[in-house]
């Protein structure tokens, strides 16, 4: 799915969309997701974390597995 939101200006914006966009579902085709989840195995967004986290406080992080 593709964001079209003209308010959506930064790259931060943008990621935040894509993320809340992840879990959109079809309530009469699937069940509601639980979660979802994004693999980072080189800590590449380890970075902006914090101020993803201050944008959306219910993101979650999980340590080294």
């Amino acid at each position: 799915m593709q964001n079209s939101d003209p308010t959506a200006q930064t790259v931060l914006d943008r990621l935040q969309l894509a993320i809340e966009s992840a879990a959109v579902h079809n309530p009469s085709d699937a069940e509601r997701p639980a979660a979802v989840l994004r693999t980072d195995a080189d800590s590449r967004w380890l970075p902006i974390i914090p101020q993803l986290r201050r944008l959306m406080p219910q993101l979650l992080t999980l340590g080294e597995f």
